[in-house]
């Protein structure tokens, strides 16, 4: 999609239908039909793969793009039936995975220390988990090194020489934003039921998946000269 191009007005048009529709989602009742509600949902993360893979003239964007449509997927897994959540598990964290590659593209090494506090958290949340999770214990505990390791990544590009500031806060507050909706959902689904919890976790999971869209944006044109092989 690299030739293609959305004009200004597009992408403002787009970025106001994907406001309304989470607004849309928000404000939506139980008793509203599941078909609806799951069509209200997809549509800003739906927006924000467009926005992302249209003109996408780098793999990191690609990729990251990539990950935001897979996140479409688990969104609508995950709204249509309680009964889909391992396959919507399963959408997110090869969505999370997809962010891993675009990253570590764009910003490769390692500094594992960067990654403790994420490791930490992700643990800490599964710790309070772990009773209530019975056959999903694995899934969840996979999930959770998964999502934590998708922070790390996204907290390389801070402070690297080179790399555009608002670029990298953009890329780490995305993702730590992305695991704080991940933690809300799934300790009122699995540890006990909290105030507010889906506008918590829907409102942070979109602020999250916003911000990882508009990193993808602020890549730099072509591939990275590291992503080539000498």
């Amino acid at each position: 999609m690299s030739d293609l191009q959305l004009s200004l007005g597009a992408k403002r048009a787009l970025t106001g239908l994907a406001a309304a529709a989470a607004l849309s989602f928000l404000s939506a009742q139980d008793g509203w039909d599941p078909a609806l509600r799951t069509g209200i949902k997809v549509v800003p993360c739906t927006v924000m793969a467009i926005l992302a893979l249209v003109g996408a003239d780098s793999r990191p964007r690609r990729l990251l793009g990539a990950g935001l449509a897979l996140s479409v997927l688990g969104d609508a897994l995950l709204e249509w039936s309680d009964g889909l959540f391992i396959p919507g598990l399963l959408a997110f964290l090869t969505a999370h995975l997809l962010y891993i590659a675009g990253l570590a593209l764009q910003w490769p090494g390692w500094a594992p220390l960067r990654g403790l506090p994420g490791l930490v958290f992700a643990g800490a949340v599964f710790a309070l988990l772990l009773p209530g999770l019975g056959p999903l214990t694995i899934p969840v505990g996979v999930y959770s090194l998964v999502i934590a390791a998708m922070l790390w990544r996204a907290t390389l590009g801070i402070g690297r020489p080179g790399v555009d500031p608002t670029l990298a806060r953009l890329a780490a507050a995305g993702a730590l934003l992305f695991v704080v909706s991940d933690a809300i959902l799934a300790i009122n689904k699995f540890a006990t039921p909290l105030p507010l919890a889906r506008l918590l976790n829907m409102s942070s999971y979109w602020g999250g998946q916003a911000l990882l869209c508009a990193a993808a944006l602020h890549l730099p044109p072509g591939d990275p000269a590291h992503a080539h092989p000498r």
